[in-house]
Formats: C-alpha cells, structure tokens, sequence
C-alpha cells in the first residue's frame, strides 16, 4: 500500500500560501482518520522530513523508496508549473493532480487562453507583452486594463491601470521582475469560481463560490488571503440553471486543458450572462481560507474521501 506524503512550501512568490494550504490538508486529514506524512521543500529545494533534511536528488529516492504517493501542494514556480512532478515522474513516483506537461501549460496563461479558444470556450483576450514595446502600437488596448505576470498564480503582481502613462510605468516596472506579462481589458459583472475533483472514481464539479469585492476593489493577492478582503458565496445565490452553467464551464476547460484528480476554474459572468474564463489553477488553494475546502463542504464531500480515492487510483 502506498504511503501518502503531503508536500508544500517551494521557491516561489506563493510560499507562504502554500505552506498554510500544506499544514490546512495535513491537520484536516489527520482529524479525519488519514495517516499521512509531511514534506516542506526549502528555498534550495531541500526536502525537509521530520528532522531530515535531503537534498531534492536525496529526497525524491527517499519517496521511491516508501513507495510514496505525493500530493504536492505547491503553488506556483516549482510546483504548479511542473517542475516537480516531471522529477518525480522521472522517479516513477505516484502523485495526485495533472502531468507535468499539462502544469506546464496550465501555468502559461497566454497558452491556456488559447488552448481554451480552441475548444470553443469563451476566454480572455490577452496582449502577451515581453518587452516595453509591445505595448507601443498596440491597437486593442482598451482602458481600464489589467496587467499581471504569464506565469504566476495568486494574483501575484495584478495590477489595474486606468491610463496609457499608468500602463507604461507599470509594465516597464513589472518586467523587471517578469519575463512576460498579459495586459487585458478589465471586464466588469460577477466572478464565479469552481473547483473540479474525482471523487470515489467520478470526475465531479463541485458547488462554484461567487467572489464579491468591493467596486473599486481588485481580487488581487491581497484581497484573497486577507481577512475582509472579499467576500465568498458558496453556494452563489443564483439559479440552478446558472450553477449548472458554472459546473459545466469548469468541466470542459478541466478536460480541454487535460487536467486530472483536482482544479480549479475562475470565471466572470458578463452582462449577457456570458461565462468567460480568467484561469485554471491547477494547484488550488487549499486554505481554511480557500474556496475547495468550502465547495467541497457544500458538496457534501470530504478530503478524506478525495484522497482516499486518490490513493485506490494509484495503488
């Protein structure tokens, strides 16, 4: 039988959230009757075991060796962007959640956009800019606009910028911290998310939150780990039909972008009751904060359950 290892922490911007998604599921599995071990990966990529600490080569045949199964909880660089589940696949180590191929692109946002194009499913418009000069002729810049980094989760670095000298300051400023950024137009209505899951060996959308902010308040990283910064509906106080609509866009962007095990799908309703995706996350949130805990609580599931499964799968 396979050993379950829960694995957080990382190199990335979004560490900290990972750390408190990490102890979040450790705590909660264990009150639940889950025996599962820990991991915290340092800023050197170490793996940190109880008192051990192993370079990454010494820590993934750690894992091959307690026939592991991983469920790796790291957002972002490192963790969501493939980076560690290719090592592990190398290792021929089980673990919970989409191949690293499908992380790597999932991550990619200007990628993903067109990946969902592809499949017919309404998605944002975005100007991939690499350098400050992209944005010079651009024609499609419509203002208020959103800039934020290709490849980072979290809303790390969102930004909202009202005018073309705004956008110039902010861009050149960004890409000194990012290679890449997305510039889009700021779409106004509701913002719905909703979490996809395979449960009990059935691939399920679970019951989707409505995010409310404040009008001139942004979902930014802030607004989303800080107490009072946005308020979250689970359920969303809409028809079922339109509930319905929600579960189905998070299914088919889950299976256009090959996802498997868990994501996560957030999505703007426009005026015409249009959904429009904004992102898959591939690596979700998993913080008393977060919106699977809650979704799945209203679902009537239970992480347990989740994983229990999880470890039936890759058994």
């Amino acid at each position: 039988m396979k050993k379950l290892f829960v694995m957080y922490g990382g190199i990335g911007s979004e560490k900290e959230v990972s750390i408190l998604s990490g102890r979040n599921v450790v705590e909660t599995l264990r009150s639940e009757g889950v025996v599962c071990e820990e991991i915290f990966v340092d800023e050197k990529k170490q793996f940190v075991y109880k008192e051990r600490v192993m370079s990454e080569e010494g820590g993934l045949k750690f894992l091959k060796e307690q026939n592991a199964l991983v469920f790796q909880i790291i957002h972002g660089t490192y963790g969501e962007d493939g980076e560690l589940t290719k090592k592990l696949e190398g290792e021929s180590v089980a673990y919970i959640g989409s191949r690293s191929n499908v992380l790597t692109m999932t991550i990619n946002k200007y990628l993903t956009e067109v990946i969902l194009r592809e499949h017919g499913i309404y998605t944002t418009e975005s100007l991939l800019v690499k350098k400050l000069e992209d944005i010079t002729n651009a024609k499609q810049l419509v203002f208020p606009c959103i800039v934020k980094p290709n490849c980072e989760g979290s809303s790390v670095g969102v930004v909202k910028v009202n005018d073309y000298t705004t956008l110039k300051e902010v861009v050149a400023k960004q890409l000194e911290i990012y290679s890449q950024l997305l510039v889009q137009k700021c779409l106004s209505g509701r913002e719905f998310t909703c979490g996809v899951m395979e449960i009990d060996g059935k691939v399920v959308a679970l019951t989707p939150t409505e995010v409310i902010v404040g009008r001139e308040t942004l979902f930014d990283y802030d607004a989303k780990y800080s107490e009072g910064g946005a308020r979250e509906v689970t359920p969303p106080d809409i028809e079922g039909e339109m509930i319905h609509k929600i579960q189905e866009v998070a299914l088919s962007a889950h299976y256009a972008c090959g996802c498997k095990d868990i994501s996560r799908t957030d999505m703007m309703m426009d005026e015409e009751g249009k959904f429009i995706v904004l992102e898959i996350n591939t690596v979700p949130g998993m913080t008393r904060r977060s919106f699977i805990p809650s979704e799945m609580k209203a679902s009537g599931y239970t992480l347990s359950q989740f994983v229990k499964g999880m470890m039936g799968k890759y058994e």
